[in-house]
């Protein structure tokens, strides 16, 4: 619905701002929009970069020493990659002429963070650092999607970004379950 927010007005930086009110009903609106676009990728740039490297390392580690571990997180590949398509196909929906290709349009990451990121997950050492934040930013996204569909919110948002973020937190829950098994092994 092109009527209705994405998220509620809360979750926006401008919101805290006195710039706020100075934008008609029209602009904060859009901007509302905006911003559940850029949320929507964020959580695809963290999907398919971040975890999805992070967790092929470990899934090639943990599939020789605990097959079923390794099973598991085959499964989480599978469904990170899915969550991206969602997200993807959401935005593209939204504003089809900024996500033409799958690299986003707020959030590309250059190849200094690139670099980096090949860097940081090429040695086991570093693999537990990583589990951390992969753990923190599933927690974020768990309760960006919780808090996104309480029920005093949900009436006023574009139906379909709340669907999209309920079908996200049914494997994201079971996902931090994994993360900390994985801390644990």
């Amino acid at each position: 619905d092109p009527k209705r927010p994405f998220v509620p007005e809360a979750f926006t930086q401008l919101y805290h701002t006195p710039l706020y009110a100075e934008l008609n009903t029209a602009q904060q609106l859009r901007y509302n929009q905006l911003y559940g676009l850029r949320s929507n990728e964020l959580f695809m740039l963290f999907e398919e970069g971040f975890t999805r490297r992070v967790i092929w390392h470990l899934r090639r580690v943990c599939t020789e020493v605990d097959p079923l571990l390794g099973e598991c997180l085959g499964l989480m590949l599978d469904e990170e990659a899915d969550h991206h398509r969602m997200f993807l196909d959401f935005n593209r929906r939204v504003l089809p002429e900024a996500y033409r290709d799958s690299r986003g349009h707020f959030a590309r990451p250059g190849m200094l963070e690139s670099a980096l990121l090949r860097l940081l997950t090429s040695r086991p050492v570093r693999w537990p650092f990583m589990l951390w934040l992969i753990l923190l930013l599933e927690e974020f996204s768990t309760a960006f999607s919780r808090h996104l569909m309480a029920r005093e919110q949900t009436d006023a948002l574009c139906a379909d970004y709340v669907r999209l973020h309920r079908l996200h937190l049914l494997d994201e829950a079971r996902h931090v379950t994994l993360d900390v098994a994985l801390l644990e092994h």
